[in-house]
């Protein structure tokens, strides 16, 4: 039930997000030459991007979350997100170059290093006996490449403004050749997660016990690592930092459709899709006909339900 449920939920996400709260509204079978263009070049890839950003976000959370089997883990939250952001917007301060792969990789290397950063500075703090504190790590790191990329974006005074409307994550104004930098990273991350299924699943009976079972813990861990930072960059590039899509999407993804990998891999990814679709439909409304970035959206959301999984974690350790 719940899987027919999702595919309804969206198809009319695509039609409302096509056709619904738009400036300019038309009949879909009388199109004149100017209002086809619109729709094929405008309206049709925004709505593609929306899909695979938060479909990728969402594996990425999933990822995350069940290789460290740590329910406030995501991108966003360990700051992976922030660096990524930081070296992008650095690039295109001093190279002033907007191209996909360019942009892909100055996000790919950012993200990278976030990773890096993370690692050492979790090892300093015992993650590994008290893996809460990876979370605090991951904060702080997440506020240090904030405040360097704010400082980043004021040394450019030509394209402060363009750089703090990107900074705020928005899939307006996105194309074919944004869909493709976004598709194609998706599509080999996911085929490749599911190869990961069965040795995520195992992770949940401990270490000891995956490695009775053939499986090697750590080596997933760093696989499911490498496929979140390809994931985060290619979104970070063409979207922005879409603020805690990786953590809401994933806990509401299990409990609609339950903790089992098998289940939860695919249907939760098509789910984080429909989500960013929704929320850049609704987001529309905020200031219509003006466009909204949908990163104030789901960062305001996230905000709300990391503070509420916070709440709620310190109060079942309590």
């Amino acid at each position: 039930m719940t899987k027919v449920l999702l595919f309804l939920l969206l198809i009319l996400g695509f039609y409302g997000d096509l056709f619904w709260g738009h400036p300019l509204s038309f009949n879909f079978n009388n199109m004149t030459g100017m209002e086809e263009v619109i729709y094929q070049q405008i309206r049709v890839p925004r709505v593609l991007v929306s899909f695979f950003a938060g479909c990728s976000m969402t594996l990425a959370g999933l990822l995350i979350q069940s290789s460290t089997r740590n329910p406030l883990s995501s991108p966003s939250v360990l700051g992976l997100n922030s660096c990524a952001s930081f070296f992008v917007c650095t690039y295109l301060v001093f190279d002033k170059v907007s191209k996909g792969a360019s942009l892909l990789g100055a996000s790919l290397i950012g993200s990278l290093f976030g990773a890096i950063l993370l690692f050492f500075m979790g090892h300093f703090v015992d993650a590994k006996k008290f893996p809460g504190r990876i979370i605090l790590v991951g904060v702080c790191l997440g506020m240090m490449m904030s405040s360097l990329t704010n400082l980043v974006v004021i040394l450019d005074e030509n394209n402060t403004q363009s750089l703090i409307y990107w900074l705020l994550g928005g899939v307006d104004g996105k194309g074919w050749n944004d869909f493709q930098w976004l598709a194609v990273p998706f599509s080999l991350c996911f085929v490749s997660s599911l190869f990961l299924i069965r040795p995520l699943e195992s992770l949940k009976l401990g270490d000891e016990m995956v490695l009775s079972l053939g499986h090697h813990p750590q080596k997933t861990r760093l696989l499911c690592l490498v496929l979140s930072l390809f994931l985060v960059s290619s979104v970070v590039a063409i979207c922005g930092p879409l603020a805690f899509l990786g953590l809401i999407v994933p806990h509401l993804a299990r409990k609609l459709f339950g903790e089992r990998m098998k289940m939860l891999l695919p249907l939760g990814t098509l789910f984080g899709g429909a989500f960013l679709i929704y929320a850049d439909w609704f987001s529309r409304y905020i200031q219509f006909p003006y466009e909204t970035p949908v990163g104030i959206l789901s960062g305001l959301l996230g905000g709300a339900y990391f503070l509420y999984l916070s709440i709620k974690e310190n109060l079942a350790h309590a």
